[in-house]
C-alpha cells in the first residue's frame, strides 16, 4: 500500500462554480450531524448577494511527500474537501476590515 504524507495544501473555494479569494476557512465535523463549514473573505460589491442555498465546492490541491523507503517523486493532487449550500450569512465592519462570513452546510444531510 502506498502511503504518502501531505506537505503543502492550497484551497480554492467555489461559489456556483465561480473562483472566490477567501481570508479563512473553518471546517467542522461531529460524530452524528452533517458537516458545516464557515466562509470568510473580504466584503465588496457582489459579497451581499449571496443567496441562500448557492452551492459551495472547497478544494484542496495537496503536495504529497513519498514516504520513508519509497522512491516516488512529489505528487499534486486536487481533493473535494467540502461540498454544500450557504445557510447563513453575516457582515462585520471595523475600522480596519469589512469581512463577510458564509456558513454552509453540507448536501449530504438532504
Amino acid at each position: 500500500m502506498d502511503t504518502l504524507t501531505p506537505n503543502k495544501v492550497e484551497i480554492e473555494v467555489y461559489l456556483e462554480g465561480v473562483k472566490v479569494p477567501t481570508s479563512s476557512i473553518v471546517i467542522n465535523e461531529a460524530v452524528g450531524s452533517p458537516p458545516t463549514c464557515e466562509i470568510t473573505f473580504p466584503a465588496h460589491s457582489g459579497a451581499l448577494r449571496v443567496l441562500p442555498g448557492t452551492l459551495v465546492h472547497i478544494f484542496g490541491l495537496v503536495e504529497m511527500l513519498p514516504g520513508l523507503g519509497q522512491t516516488k517523486k512529489i505528487s499534486k493532487q486536487k481533493v473535494l474537501l467540502f461540498e454544500g449550500e450557504i445557510s447563513g450569512l453575516s457582515y462585520t465592519k471595523s475600522p480596519s476590515e469589512r469581512v463577510v462570513s458564509l456558513t454552509a452546510q453540507s448536501i449530504i444531510h438532504k
